[in-house]
């Protein structure tokens, strides 16, 4: 199988590397992905810059390897259209996020808006993230991956939203199908200084379902959440014709 590989951490952190290492035993890993770390960048595309691209050897097992100087959507877009136009590629991955991408929250994700460039493409994509910690687990989503790959069929137009707790083997529970969560925030707006202010916000914690992604990582399971490319509100469309 051939995949892409990409992120929004940059091209030197540690979640591609090991995801890389760990794929690239049984697939044929491609990386392009940004130079520099680019949370927060959803499907954000670099139009007003021109984009730069550059050969980075991680030594991690795969077949070849580049950086551009834009966003986690643009490292896609060159990956599949430029860099590597004359493979056929299976699958992108994009992670292995060093936070979680869960809830509302997607909607920032840069890890999950290269999946969705990449579904947008018409292409099969996995965004994958770990919950916080300085000491990182990452065997347990990535054998999950590794079952999904070869046993699963992303439909057309889908992209898996996986996210796992940050723990041991042995600590993690099971795997969860399940939808987002909210995450709803309040004090989004702290003042740094006299005329700088940063968005951050305290989450407001969520209390009304339990079948979703939030409640359940913090339950220690595995989440696995599919996400459409289609947006459309079928229900008002139904009712306004």
């Amino acid at each position: 199988m051939n995949i892409l590989l990409t992120n929004d951490d940059g091209i030197k952190s540690e979640g591609i590397k090991t995801l890389a290492e760990k794929i690239s035993k049984y697939h044929d890993i491609y990386i392009c992905a940004p130079e520099k770390e680019n949370t927060g960048m959803s499907g954000a595309l670099t139009f007003s810059d021109s984009i730069k691209i550059k050969k980075f050897s991680l030594n991690c097992g795969e077949k070849d390897s580049y950086y551009v100087t834009g966003t986690p959507a643009d490292s896609v877009i060159m990956g599949l259209d430029h860099v590597y136009k004359n493979i056929k590629f299976d699958i992108v991955l994009s992670g292995i996020n060093d936070e979680p991408n869960i809830g509302d929250d997607i909607r920032y994700s840069g890890t999950v808006g290269a999946a969705f460039e990449a579904a947008f493409s018409g292409y099969p994509a996995i965004a994958l993230s770990l919950e916080y910690g300085n000491t990182k687990y990452y065997n347990s989503i990535i054998n999950i991956l590794i079952k999904i790959l070869n046993t699963k069929h992303i439909p057309k137009g889908t992209i898996l939203n996986i996210n796992s707790p940050n723990k041991p083997d042995y600590q993690i529970k099971g795997v969860k199908y399940v939808k987002l969560g909210r995450r709803l925030y309040s004090n989004r707006i702290r003042q740094k200084n006299k005329d700088e202010y940063i968005i951050y916000g305290d989450l407001i914690e969520e209390k009304n379902d339990s079948n979703t992604d939030n409640y359940y990582i913090q339950k220690d399971y595995i989440t696995i959440t599919p996400l459409k490319i289609d947006n459309t509100d079928y229900n008002f469309l139904k009712n306004n014709k």
